[in-house]
């Protein structure tokens, strides 16, 4: 198979919804999510389960309730015989073996996180593919496929070896009672005059159909380096976009193939500020704190104190009425407020990392540290018609902005020259 012809058939497959679609009425609140849209919900198994399960119970997908009897992991159903369990799952969840792969593969705040080519692999090695096979539909040498290979039948040995430990420690089952998911990053959500109508989870605001208004803060973070140029801190956010896939119904294999650049910022918080009311508009410090907050969560200099660095105001973005599209799903409607951040010339780039937070496919959250990455602003702009790198949409709105007022991009150095260091 060609790495075109597998393109093509990640593209089929991306189409496909990796949580099973139930009604509201057999939703229940520990395991459901609002959907992006707006008519469902999703159900799937999930990391409390996970925790909570013996392995025998996920391997079978149902665990017995001695008050409610046999409940299936997937979809809520209860039965009371095990015959009629096995049949529900034959009959409803059987054809979901695909998505329910992929669905585990991309569970790495259980599994730890493993690389995009890893994770390939192993999506090859259940569809019952050769390494060479393997090696022609992901263009990779035949010993990468190997070493990839042998990685994941070590992982395996270990978790036998660690499987026999915990059963010897009666880790078997921690408790019959599931964590409570944890609270949603609220989000003031704004009407047309910018007035806060209500707080809202971030799959809510970014409803492809019904998107709500909100307010939001983007940094540019940048350092003079030793050639004299001043250069800005960007993420690569590839490692996110296996688990997105699985809440997308868009195809977009080709975009998957890409590398995936952003800037740091984020959406401005309930937290970020005391005094906000509802039906009056939002506070200005809010904006102000959200970038503090984003700062200091998101970028991180070892033995160095980071308070040194201010944010500094450079102009406000708004998405429009329209908003704009986010990858690989949703719809934005936002204002955000666009800031500087000079960091001290000096610091080794080895001493600065940036921190990334989201949450995977069974409702874990990862926080992973990278090394940092420094690009200048005419890289910058080239990412925008490269064919391996993509810029997210708050990276890219920034970008386009600058293109379109070289004024603003002349301020925004002048800002950075002029910075109290």
């Amino acid at each position: 198979m060609s790495i075109i012809a597998w393109k093509t058939a990640w593209d089929e497959y991306s189409q496909k919804t990796i949580y099973q679609r139930v009604s509201r009425s057999c939703a229940c609140p520990e395991k459901t999510a609002q959907s992006p849209y707006s008519d469902t919900r999703e159900i799937a198994m999930n990391i409390y389960d996970i925790e909570n399960r013996t392995v025998d119970e996920l391997r079978q997908g149902y665990y017995y309730d001695p008050g409610k009897g046999y409940i299936c992991l997937h979809c809520e159903f209860t039965s009371t015989s095990a015959s009629a369990m096995e049949s529900h799952l034959k009959e409803i969840h059987s054809k979901e073996e695909d998505s329910f792969f992929y669905h585990l593969l991309n569970a790495d705040s259980v599994l730890g996180e493993l690389s995009y080519p890893v994770k390939m692999v192993a999506y090859c090695l259940y569809k019952r593919m050769t390494d060479k096979e393997i090696g022609e539909t992901l263009n990779m040498n035949p010993n990468t496929v190997r070493s990839h290979r042998r990685l994941l039948r070590k992982k395996y040995s270990e978790c036998k070896v660690m499987l026999m430990l915990c059963e010897r420690m009666n880790l078997g089952r921690q408790s019959d009672r599931a964590r409570p998911p944890a609270p949603d990053e609220r989000i003031p959500g704004l009407d047309a005059d910018g007035n806060v109508i209500g707080f809202f989870g971030k799959d809510r605001v970014h409803d492809p159909k019904r998107p709500i208004p909100h307010a939001s803060v983007l940094l540019l973070v940048a350092q003079r380096h030793e050639d004299g140029a001043m250069r800005f801190l960007i993420c690569t956010k590839s490692s996110r976009m296996l688990t997105f896939a699985g809440k997308a119904d868009a195809a977009f294999g080709e975009q998957l193939h890409k590398r995936w650049i952003d800037i740091e910022g984020g959406q401005c918080q309930q937290s970020d500020c005391a005094a906000i009311e509802l039906h009056k508009p939002l506070p200005e410090e809010i904006f102000i704190n959200a970038a503090k907050r984003e700062l200091e969560e998101e970028v991180y200099i070892k033995a160095y104190p980071l308070d040194t660095a201010k944010p500094m105001y450079l102009y406000t973005d708004e998405t429009g009425k329209e908003g704009t599209k986010l990858f690989p799903f949703g719809q934005n409607m936002e204002t955000t407020r666009v800031y500087l951040v000079r960091l001290p010339d000096g610091i080794p780039q080895n001493r600065i990392l940036v921190r990334d937070t989201w949450t995977d496919s069974v409702g874990g959250s990862i926080t992973k540290r990278y090394p940092s990455e420094f690009v200048t602003f005419e890289e910058l702009l080239g990412f925008v018609d490269s064919d391996d790198t993509a810029l997210m949409d708050g990276a890219l709105r920034v970008v386009e902005r600058m293109k379109r007022d070289p004024t603003l991009k002349k301020r925004m150095f002048d800002m950075l020259e002029n910075a109290e260091l």
